[in-house]
């Protein structure tokens, strides 16, 4: 089965949409034996149905998205071989261990790469707001290895204090 639009076509990221796509797929996807899904909270099931609208668009199929009502939430899973190689081409990996996270950036174009963290950011990324002496203070965070919070302090442009999480969660990192 061959993909018969753009999306993800050339050896590096060409666009805005495969950046935010890509980021997101980094931080909520998963492959696993040539084969790649997503599952979202109950809520998220109309920005998941316009993910899978882009990729069967893109890869002229129509998967469809599966409701799961112990865990209440949305999932797709995606069975297409070429597909599966080239997101693991431009850094997306099985079972998330994200070791060599440099990886991915270099398949992002400068231009593109607060795209990429864009829809990192709303995989993995949050806002909080906590009140300190009558002010209010918000703090954004993301979760991710070391080197990959490096990597988006660098693309950011300034300093954030990189913290490590609970020793139970082991490589994993927050600003």
């Amino acid at each position: 089965m061959q993909m018969d639009c753009d999306l993800f076509q050339d050896k590096q990221v060409s666009n805005e949409l495969e950046a935010y796509l890509l980021g997101f797929f980094y931080a909520d996807g998963c492959v696993h034996n040539n084969t790649f899904s997503i599952a979202l909270a109950e809520k998220d099931k109309d920005f998941l149905q316009w993910i899978l609208d882009i990729l069967n668009n893109a890869l002229n199929t129509a998967y469809v998205l599966r409701y799961n009502k112990k865990t209440k939430s949305y999932k797709f899973t995606i069975s297409n071989r070429n597909f599966v190689e080239k997101l693991m081409s431009l850094g997306i990996v099985p079972h998330k261990t994200y070791e060599n996270s440099d990886f991915v950036f270099k398949n992002i174009p400068d231009n593109f790469k607060w795209h990429f963290i864009r829809g990192y950011f709303d995989g993995d990324g949050s806002i909080n707001c906590s009140i300190f002496k009558s002010k209010k203070k918000y703090r954004i965070s993301f979760v991710g290895t070391y080197s990959f919070l490096q990597n988006i302090q660098k693309e950011l442009g300034f300093f954030i204090k990189i913290c490590k999480n609970s020793p139970a969660k082991n490589n994993s990192f927050y600003f």
